[in-house]
């Protein structure tokens, strides 16, 4: 993105002088093999020029009413290559450098200043927006380039092939036509070979005088939280070399192509002047999504806005909190759903009917009957809430997927305490759920974890997997006869392949399909399946 901002491209500069007054226009052009197709000239409302040219002319009450409406549009809207194009004729011609005739100059919001020279030659065949435009208005349209078997293809055509309607350039490919077409310009002292860019000088001063002051300045302070207690200098060599660069900048994908470019900008500049021992302000970007609202962009105007005070009123900030989290992977953002609001309120209410529950029941054991199998398998799913919260939120932020486990891990405590569960098992489980909640509803998981421990949750550590509750005694695999699937079989986790095989052969699914053929070979996949091969 800070490469297509920078816009480093190769092509011609291009002078058309102008017919009625003393004037040149100069265009840059990346397509210099389509000069020959340029029927007009369009400048944006925006040069420099416009008033000069098209002083005295009958049109220059036109122009500048339409130059006026134009600069009031945003510049974002007016290049949308999806808008219809709009225009109006100045009354001023350019004389073409190489065929000497005459083609109309036109003002149009589509051409911005701060690309290139804030004209340009419109090739309409060879241009989708010149194409459109030339349509909007009649003006002529000259197809210059065909595909290589010489057919003339149907336009638009942005693509190369072969020069024609080009004079001595017919039948060129569209490289050496270029090449040529430079080579003549630069000999008639019309164009030369130029590199452009769409990257112009920054206005530092306007940044300093309308904005913030310089040591809170959004492209250099990460350099001083670094070394902030520092009163002799911004900040020592020691202290850059310990802490920069950033790891991780997390921001909207806006700030990749502005802050973060001016950031590296400030960041090598102090380098280039030994001030700093780095040369790039962030390691890694994480952009994250932006939440719409029926599909659509919340805006005042769409009337589409979620207020946060309507929710934090009737459900509370950790609902808020936790169903932005939830929506979905934080890199592509979601559409705000009413009713996966009311989920996440309704997982909430579960998790303190459970504390409701263990707080207030007098017995050691909480449901029907105890089981000790029940306690272990609920402390085995713990484990694994455990590893899968720690891994998702390590450096992925996979919190959708951290919170999807917490809630199913929410729905085994419901089933726990219904069949039976010792207390002390059941009210580990759930401050477990309570800690592991924490960053993502703070004030309801602080509250519950007190209730069951009488501790602070952000005085406790994190919680960790038992390793011994991760490993399961048995395993699933995949039972195939001849690449089919044909069940499941359970065999101890630390059994043999050898083993494996004696068991496959005798389940019952492959004695089936064996009866009356032989077992040519059994193939195992440790952990996954067993392939029977049957003639």
């Amino acid at each position: 993105m800070q490469r297509a901002r920078i816009g480093r491209s190769e092509g011609a500069s291009v002078a058309f002088r102008c017919a009625e007054v003393e004037n040149r226009i100069r265009v840059f052009t990346t397509r210099p093999d389509t000069l020959y197709g340029a029927t007009f000239l369009a400048v944006s409302p925006e040069y420099p020029d416009l008033d000069r040219l098209v002083e005295g002319t009958p049109r220059q009450a036109a122009v500048r009413e339409y130059a006026n409406a134009a600069r009031r549009a945003g510049h974002a809207d007016r290049g949308n290559d999806e808008r219809p194009k709009t225009g109006v004729l100045t009354g001023r011609h350019a004389i073409h450098p190489l065929t000497g005739n005459k083609i109309p100059v036109v003002v149009t919001d589509y051409v911005l200043m701060e690309y290139g020279t804030g004209a340009i030659m419109g090739v309409p065949a060879h241009d989708v927006r010149d194409f459109d435009f030339a349509e909007a208005l009649g003006l002529p349209i000259q197809p210059v380039i065909a595909l290589d078997d010489g057919t003339t293809p149907e336009l638009p055509f942005v693509g190369e092939g072969v020069a024609i309607n080009s004079a001595e350039f017919d039948g060129a490919s569209s490289r050496d036509a270029a090449t040529g077409v430079v080579a003549k310009l630069a000999e008639l002292e019309q164009g030369e070979e130029v590199v452009s860019y769409k990257l112009r000088d920054w206005l530092l001063s306007r940044q300093r005088y309308w904005g913030c002051p310089m040591f809170v300045d959004s492209s250099w302070y990460y350099l001083r939280y670094c070394d902030a207690n520092n009163g002799s200098e911004p900040w020592s060599q020691e202290a850059m070399r310990a802490w920069m660069p950033v790891d991780k900048y997390i921001g909207g994908v806006e700030h990749a192509i502005l802050h973060l470019l001016y950031s590296r900008f400030l960041c090598k500049a102090l380098a280039d002047l030994g001030h700093l021992p780095v040369e790039e302000s962030f390691g890694k970007l994480f952009t994250q999504g932006m939440i719409t609202k029926d599909g659509a962009k919340m805006s005042k105007s769409k009337g589409n806005v979620v207020s946060p005070r309507t929710i934090v009123e009737k459900y509370g900030a950790d609902t808020a909190r936790c169903y932005v989290l939830f929506m979905g992977p934080p890199e592509h953002g979601a559409d705000w759903s009413d009713e996966g609001l009311e989920g996440v309120y309704r997982f909430f209410k579960r998790v303190w009917r459970y504390t409701d529950a263990i707080t207030g029941a007098d017995s050691d054991f909480i449901g029907k009957a105890p089981d000790s199998e029940r306690d272990l398998a609920l402390r085995r799913k713990t484990a694994g809430a455990i590893q899968k919260v720690t891994e998702d939120m390590s450096g992925r932020f996979a919190f959708n997927t951290a919170i999807a486990a917490l809630m199913a891990l929410s729905n085994d405590c419901s089933k726990a305490l219904q069949d039976g569960i010792a207390k002390e098992t059941v009210t580990e489980v759930v401050s477990t759920l309570a800690s592991l909640l924490l960053p993502f509803a703070p004030h309801m998981s602080s509250e519950i974890y007190h209730r069951l421990t009488g501790k602070r949750v952000w005085e406790e550590p994190w919680p960790v997997a038992d390793e011994s509750l991760l490993r399961s005694e048995t395993i699933d695999l995949i039972v195939q006869v001849n690449a089919k699937t044909r069940g499941q079989l359970s065999v101890p986790a630390d059994a043999s392949e050898e083993e494996i095989r004696q068991a496959v052969q005798a389940f019952p699914v492959v004695q089936a399909e064996a009866a009356g053929r032989s077992i040519k070979r059994i193939i195992v996949v440790p952990g996954r399946l067993a392939n029977v091969l049957i003639a």
